[in-house]
């Protein structure tokens, strides 16, 4: 019976090239759309963006999977690798009007994944551990990056102003509900990828100055994100910052705990308001 399992050893690893291969596909797709939907207003089915979703959950798996106990080096510990395995993408939206196994598909692959990844952890012994007060520092300090970079977005006119007094239990509701979903498929994810491997990569394995690795991982991460903020300029300009200052706090922490609770409070504000 062992045998069968075997694969499950932190020592067995799928071939990382496969899930950098998949993680490349993940970017040009996401950009491709993003660029398109920016020069020429094409809407595509939420499906598409789901399925994309669900592509990037399945390389950052990958990924994971492959590095064995080198995690580490790409900023991964127990509280960011918790949240991959509690908020997978199955808990976003499900498309509508597409055929029930695809529907079966978007469900059930990502909940798999999530306890393949459990059953594999348990069996690493080392796995970078993490105290509740760190915790609270990390969402301590996410909420502050996200209300700052809101700020910032609310001042140049991205987003409506917040009046505390007279907010309707709908837009809390709403928010709620956002943060939930973003935990994983555009928070989790995209700091896994970018801010775990990506930066991890740049900075210890081809040896760049910090904020030359800083610096590039965020105009790649700036890609995806070409169809928000059309106009003015400076609105453009808050996602690369965005990045950088998401990659500051990654070397900075050693950790992507802080930047995936920035990203997902910092989109679910500016989804409700």
């Amino acid at each position: 019976m062992r045998r069968y399992f075997s694969w499950l050893d932190i020592e067995n690893r799928p071939p990382i090239v496969i899930g950098l291969t998949l993680a490349g596909i993940y970017i040009l797709l996401s950009s491709a759309i993003a660029i398109t939907y920016a020069v020429k207003q094409t809407q595509f089915p939420a499906y598409v963006i789901d399925g994309i979703d669900l592509l990037g959950y399945i390389c950052v798996m990958l990924l994971i999977f492959s590095v064995g106990r080198d995690l580490k080096t790409y900023h991964l510990e127990r509280f960011s690798l918790l949240l991959l395995i509690i908020f997978p993408g199955f808990l976003s939206p499900v498309p509508s009007r597409i055929p029930g196994w695809v529907l079966f598909l978007f469900m059930i692959v990502p909940f798999g994944i999530a306890i393949l990844l459990y059953l594999r952890l348990r069996r690493l012994d080392d796995l970078p551990d993490g105290k509740l007060l760190d915790l609270a520092k990390y969402i301590i300090l996410g909420t502050s990056i996200a209300i700052l970079f809101f700020l910032l977005a609310n001042l140049f006119g991205a987003a409506n102003p917040i009046d505390i007094g007279n907010l309707p239990q709908e837009s809390l509701l709403s928010f709620i509900d956002q943060l939930i979903g973003s935990l994983t498929t555009s928070a989790a994810i995209e700091e896994t990828l970018f801010r775990g491997f990506l930066l991890g990569c740049l900075l210890h394995k081809k040896g760049l100055r910090p904020w030359l690795a800083i610096t590039i991982q965020a105009l790649v991460f700036w890609l995806p994100h070409t169809y928000q903020y059309n106009n003015p300029i400076v609105l453009q300009a808050l996602i690369p910052l965005f990045g950088i200052t998401a990659g500051w706090l990654t070397v900075k922490s050693k950790n992507i705990t802080s930047g995936i609770v920035a990203h997902a409070i910092y989109n679910s504000l500016l989804a409700v308001f």
